[in-house]
C-alpha cells in the first residue's frame, strides 16, 4: 500500500497515511480495486476509475504516471512510463522494469487516475504528523541537553547514545510483533528472501526461559542503561557496573545469532540491530573490562543498577497489557468496520426491517434537502435542543456534499407544538426561512441551530426568529402526531426508505452503502423506492 500512497503524493494530495491504510484494509472487499477507489471516495479524493483497450496507443495516451491492473491480479499498481519506453511498475513487494511488449500482454486495461485538484490538496492536513515529529525530535533532544549540562564524559554521552537508540529498536521489535510495524522496514523485509522478522520474533526458541520476548528483554535493557546514566549525571556513580552489564549480554547476542542462522533459518534486521548495538557498548567500554573489574564495582553503584532494572521491568510489565489491548481494539475495530462496511449484510438488516408509512398531511410543507426526485431518501428526526443532533446534522451535511445527486434528507421535527417554548420557535423559524429565504440564509440558520453551544438560543431567537404562523403550526403538529403514532421519542432517528436503520448501524455507516444501495434500487432489487 505504500507505492499508491507514495502515487497519491506525487499528484500533490496529502492524506493521513495510517488513517488512509486503516480505512482500506478495513474494507470487506480488501484488497480488490473497490476497496481502494471507496477509500479515495472516503477521503474525498477526486478520481476516474476506467477501463481502456490495453494497447499501445492508448498507453500512451494516459499520464506519464498512473494506477493500474495486470491481468489475473487484484492488487493496484503503481506504473511510470520512462524515456526508453519501459515502464517501472511498483507494487507491494517493490520495484521492477517491463519493457512495453511484456507489459501490453499483462495489463487489463483498468486504469485509476486521480485529480490534482485544490480539493484534493487540501486532504488530511500535515499538522498532526509535524507535531509528531516536533515531539520526537524533543523527546531525542531534551535527554541530550540534560547529558551536556551535567559536564559528563564523552564515555557516558556515547553509552546513553547507543542506548537510546537500542530502546528505540526494542519499541519497534514490539510493534512488529504485533504486527503494527514500520511500512518501510515490512517492505525491506520482503524484498530480501532471507529477512523476516515475524518468523524470528514469533518462534519459541527467541524467548528467554520460554517466556521473555525479544522486545521486553531488549525494553528493560536499555531503558535501565538510559535510567541509570540519568542518576549517574546527578550523583557521580562508579558505572563500571555498566560494563559488567553489557559482557552478560554478550552470550544472548551470541545466541541470538546462531539461532537465527541455524535453526529458523531467517534473520530479523532488528534483533541484528540490536546485537550490534551491544557490541558498540562492549568496544566502547573496552577500557573498563580488565581482571580488576569485580573489585572496581561498588555496591552503590550495583544497587542503583539493580534498582534500575526493577523500575524498568515494573514499567514494562505494567504498560504491555495496557498496549496489547490498543492493539487487539484497533483489531477489533479493523474487524468491526469490515463487518458494517460490508452491503449484502447491511441490504439483508435492512430487508428484515418492517417499513412503515412516513408521509404526512403537509409534507410538501417540511424542509428536503439535496436532490429531490432521489431514489434514496434519509428521513431525520430532530430536535434543536438535543445535543446530540448536532453530531447527527454533521453526518448529514457530509452526505450531502458527497452524495447530493443521490439523496434526498427529509428533516422532520419532533418538539411540543407550545409556541413559547423555544424548540418551537426554532422549529416553526426553521421552516418558515426553507420556504422563505435563499439557500445561504437557510443554510446559516440550520448550522447555528445545530451549531452544539457555538451559538446560544437566545441570540439564534433574536437573529433569526420569526413569528409563528398557523400553516407552519399545522406542519408542527403533524410531525409531532406522527412521532407519537411511530413511537418515536427520542432524538435523532434516522429512517431509509421507511425503514429505520437497523443496528448496530449508525447514520455515520451509511456513506458506505449509498453507491450501491442506488444502484440497487435502480434495479428494483432490495429496497423499494419511493412513491414520488
Amino acid at each position: 500500500m505504500l507505492h499508491i500512497i507514495k502515487y497519491l503524493q506525487s499528484r500533490q494530495v496529502s492524506v493521513y497515511k495510517s488513517e488512509f491504510l486503516f480505512q482500506i484494509q478495513s474494507h470487506p472487499d480488501h484488497p480488490s480495486l473497490v476497496s481502494i477507489t471507496d477509500g479515495l471516495n472516503h477521503f474525498k479524493i477526486k478520481h476516474h476509475a476506467v477501463e481502456i483497450e490495453p494497447s499501445d496507443e492508448n498507453l500512451k495516451a494516459l499520464p506519464t504516471r498512473f494506477l493500474t491492473i495486470l491481468k489475473n491480479s487484484n492488487e493496484l499498481l503503481d506504473v511510470t512510463r520512462v524515456k526508453d519506453g519501459n515502464l517501472k511498475v511498483f507494487d507491494s513487494n517493490g520495484k521492477r522494469e517491463l519493457d512495453c511488449k511484456t507489459f501490453l500482454e499483462l495489463w487489463s486495461g483498468i486504469v485509476v487516475l486521480i485529480e490534482t485538484t485544490d480539493s484534493n490538496k487540501s486532504g488530511y492536513p500535515r499538522k498532526s504528523k509535524k507535531f509528531k515529529l516536533i515531539i520526537s525530535i524533543a523527546l531525542l533532544i531534551a535527554p541530550i541537553i540534560y547529558f551536556l549540562g551535567q559536564n559528563l564524559n564523552f564515555q557516558n554521552f556515547i553509552q546513553f547514545a547507543f542506548a537510546l537508540i537500542g530502546l528505540i529498536v526494542a519499541l519497534l521489535i514490539k510493534k512488529s510483533e504485533s504486527g503494527s510495524g514500520p511500512a518501510v522496514l515490512e517492505k525491506f523485509c520482503a524484498a530480501i528472501k532471507s529477512f523476516d522478522c515475524h518468523a524470528v520474533t514469533q518462534s519459541s526458541g527467541s524467548k528467554l526461559f520460554g517466556k521473555i520476548d525479544m522486545a521486553t528483554l531488549s525494553f528493560i535493557y536499555f531503558s535501565s542503561i538510559i535510567l541509570f546514566l540519568f542518576i549517574d549525571g546527578i550523583n557521580q556513580l562508579n558505572n563500571h557496573v555498566l560494563a559488567l552489564l553489557y559482557i552478560l549480554a554478550i552470550p544472548i547476542t551470541i545466541y541470538s545469532i546462531f539461532y537465527q542462522n541455524l535453526v529458523v533459518k531467517k534473520w530479523c534486521p532488528l534483533c541484528l540491530a540490536t546485537v550490534l548495538i551491544i557490541w558498540l557498548q562492549v568496544f566502547f567500554s573496552l577500557d573498563m573490562i580488565t581482571n580488576e573489574l569485580i573489585s572496581k564495582i561498588e555496591l552503590d553503584s550495583l544497587i542503583v543498577l539493580l534498582g534500575s532494572i526493577l523500575f524498568a521491568s515494573s514499567l514494562w510489565y505494567l504498560s504491555k497489557p495496557i498496549y496489547d489491548e490498543l492493539v487487539e481494539n484497533k483489531a477489533t475495530i479493523k474487524e468491526l468496520l469490515r463487518f458494517k462496511k460490508n452491503f449484502p449484510l447491511f441490504a439483508s438488516a435492512v430487508q428484515n426491517v418492517n417499513p412503515i408509512e412516513t408521509s404526512i398531511s403537509h409534507s410538501e410543507k417540511e424542509i428536503v434537502l439535496g436532490a429531490p426526485d432521489a431514489l434514496i431518501e434519509i428521513l431525520l428526526i430532530t430536535n434543536p435542543l438535543c445535543k446530540f443532533c448536532s453530531s447527527a446534522h454533521t453526518e448529514i451535511d457530509e452526505l450531502l456534499e458527497r452524495f447530493r445527486e443521490k439523496i434526498k434528507v427529509r428533516i422532520r421535527f419532533n418538539v411540543q407544538t407550545t409556541t413559547n417554548a423555544i424548540a418551537y420557535q426554532i422549529s416553526n423559524s426553521l421552516i418558515q426561512i426553507y420556504h422563505e429565504c435563499n439557500k445561504e440564509y437557510f443554510s446559516n440558520a440550520l448550522d447555528d441551530a445545530f451549531s452544539s453551544g457555538t451559538v446560544k438560543t437566545d441570540e439564534w431567537i433574536r437573529i433569526y426568529s420569526k413569528d409563528s404562523s398557523p400553516e407552519t403550526d399545522k406542519v408542527l403538529d403533524d410531525q409531532l402526531s406522527w412521532c407519537r403514532k411511530n413511537g418515536i421519542n427520542f432524538t435523532p432517528a434516522f429512517f431509509i426508505n421507511s425503514k429505520k436503520i437497523p443496528e448496530p448501524y449508525e447514520i455515520k455507516d451509511i456513506k458506505y452503502f449509498i453507491d450501491d444501495l442506488y444502484e440497487v434500487l435502480q434495479e428494483q432489487e432490495v429496497l423499494e423506492p419511493l412513491n414520488h
